[in-house]
């Protein structure tokens, strides 16, 4: 019986990089998308690695005063509200031109990035830049894989773009800081633009980058409204909104409040970028992840109203970790400690959280839904890491750590006031 066509010849014309499938055999085509998933999404963590694990120990050993960083958390803003651009992707325009362009966007202004003088406005710009192309990358990059994967495919391909995120997030946070340490910013810095110019590549001849179908302009511009509405009325109707909403906001506050000065605290406790990158960096996502998935194990065998209440408590108390270690500045042991602990705990007060995010939406549009509440807590997060700054550094950081525990307890006011027992 003769083979189906390879995927070239389903797209239609035969592109300039056609050339790439011979190294697949055709019966691979799955493991075709989850090598360029996977590919892609290392892509998307390049950005936010770079912006919220390496830039503020970048402008702290660059002796940019700790309100300036403070205010760098301001920078997650495109990524709260991506939802307000997000669907103009959908009404314009196949999924890898956008892709593309962000991924060119970046690639320039990280190669410009090592060369700028810090205090100057253009490289405000230049970080703004690279938010707003990080931000929409990651839209066209989630839309692409949802639309090339049929339901079977989703499961696998779910845990190879997670894990390629966070390979990327570790490479571009702790890793890139470590090599700056031997090969100077511009060296390590050099790195990542190459490999990100790799994908780019791959996004520009790869046929299987082009497969994704472009959206009806009619018919999204259509349900477009209908989506939002649904979406906006979902949240509004939710029992106990008020209190919802104020959880959420409060809830990872406080964990964002601390984090945007642990790369200052290191640098001004007088170690090296390649302790800090390893530690913190690579050590702390790994224990993140880890965090993340035994959360997620406590979750189901807890409940989570339980879970909300332990796991969340253990992530607001593991920020007096750091107030202890303000204490006794470049003590190995209590910095290193304090990283560590608060790393696992922070991964596991994710699990609930998002746990309760899930169980809020309605599947009517649970997309929609998910990315305005999840926003609550991303703004949040933005506005309580742009104030840390100005408070390490008219306190100091002992007071610093100790307010990002006190900035978590209103969340646990509000629990027993949420609607854990909906899907329940």
């Amino acid at each position: 019986m003769p083979s189906s066509p390879p995927s070239g010849a389903r797209l239609g014309r035969r592109r300039p990089g056609a050339f790439l499938l011979s190294f697949f055999p055709q019966e691979r085509d799955y493991r075709r998308k989850l090598l360029l998933v996977g590919i892609l999404y290392y892509a998307e963590g390049i950005p936010y690695g770079f912006l919220f694990k390496t830039l503020g120990y970048y402008l702290s050993a660059g002796q940019i005063s700790l309100t300036v960083v403070g205010l760098a958390g301001l920078l997650h803003l495109p990524w709260s509200l991506k939802f307000i651009w997000a669907p103009l992707l959908d009404r314009f325009g196949p999924r890898w031109v956008w892709i593309a362009s962000s991924q060119a966007l970046l690639i320039a202004a990280l190669s410009l990035f090592p060369w700028m003088d810090l205090n100057s406005s253009a490289f405000v710009c230049l970080l703004i830049l690279v938010a707003l192309a990080g931000a929409t990358q990651d839209i066209a990059i989630d839309a692409y894989t949802i639309d090339i994967l049929t339901p079977e495919e989703q499961g696998p391909a779910n845990g190879v773009r997670v894990t390629a995120y966070r390979v990327a997030l570790i490479a571009s946070g702790g890793l890139m800081v470590w090599l700056s340490d031997y090969l100077g910013w511009a060296g390590a810095v050099t790195l990542f633009v190459l490999s990100l110019a790799l994908v780019w590549l791959a996004v520009l001849f790869w046929p299987l980058a082009h497969a994704a179908p472009v959206p009806e302009q009619a018919k999204a511009r259509s349900s477009l409204l209908s989506a939002f509405r649904l979406a906006w009325l979902g949240v509004i109707r939710l029992p106990h909104l008020g209190p919802v909403v104020l959880f959420i906001f409060f809830f990872k506050a406080g964990e964002a409040f601390l984090g945007q000065m642990v790369g200052p605290f290191w640098v001004q406790s007088g170690f090296s970028p390649a302790q800090f990158g390893l530690v913190s960096g690579v050590l702390g996502t790994v224990l993140t992840i880890i965090g993340s998935l035994g959360g997620g194990v406590l979750v189901n065998r807890w409940g989570l109203g339980l879970s909300l209440w332990l796991l969340g408590g253990l992530q607001a108390l593991s920020n007096l970790g750091y107030s202890l270690a303000a204490c006794w500045p470049g003590w190995i042991p209590a910095t290193y400690g304090a990283s560590m602990v608060e790393s696992f705990c922070g991964g596991l007060g994710n699990a609930p959280l998002l746990t309760l995010l899930m169980r809020l939406c309605n599947r009517e549009a649970s997309a929609g839904q998910y990315a305005i509440l999840s926003a609550i807590f991303s703004l949040s997060g933005a506005g309580a890491a742009s104030w840390s700054g100005y408070t390490a550094e008219t306190l100091g950081f002992f007071w610093c750590f100790t307010i990002s525990f006190v900035i978590s307890l209103p969340a646990f006011a509000l629990l027993p006031f949420l609607p854990l027992d909906k899907k329940e």
